[in-house]
């Protein structure tokens, strides 16, 4: 019998190995007790088999099923493997499209950062008697040049559109 078509208490056995069962009662959040009647043969209960996936990093289809790689972090690479062109580069266009809406997101909190910084120009360099203070009136200046410096974002749009 190969390993895919072994049962579930077999994948189970061979992961645990000569763990005891408190030690798999510490992994899992699993009473000791709950952990030796389902490791010898009673039908584990899907918290358990999930707790210990995950605790071992192990892929729950296998665990499960006894398909694909024993190991969660292969499971990417045999996913990849078995990817056709056009999935992959749905993937890439998805992934593209999440990046783009994230650095929107960034460029309209630094516009809005801007915004403040200007308004509150007045307000930074002077103290609570209305006394300037040369120091806050320095640093907010030093960062509102950094923020005028940076590239307006339709000039950092062509670039990437362009390949430069």
């Amino acid at each position: 019998m190969s390993m895919s078509e072994s049962t579930l208490h077999e994948r189970l056995m061979l992961v645990v190995g000569t763990r005891t069962y408190r030690a798999l009662g510490d992994l899992t959040g699993i009473h000791p007790e709950t952990v030796r009647r389902y490791m010898q043969g009673q039908a584990p209960s899907i918290e358990f088999v999930s707790r210990l996936c995950a605790s071992m990093r192990l892929n729950p289809e296998w665990m499960l099923l006894g398909k694909g790689p024993q190991k969660a972090a292969d499971l990417r690479v045999e996913t990849l493997r078995g990817a056709d062109p056009s999935e992959l580069l749905a993937a890439i266009a998805k992934t593209l499209e999440e990046l783009s809406d994230r650095l929107t997101n960034v460029e309209r909190f630094v516009q809005s950062l801007d915004t403040r910084l200007r308004g509150a120009d007045d307000k930074i360099g002077v103290d609570v008697e209305g006394k300037p203070t040369p120091a806050q009136g320095e640093k907010a200046r030093r960062i509102r040049a950094a923020v005028a410096q940076r590239a307006p974002a339709d000039a950092r749009g062509a670039d990437a559109c362009d390949g430069s």
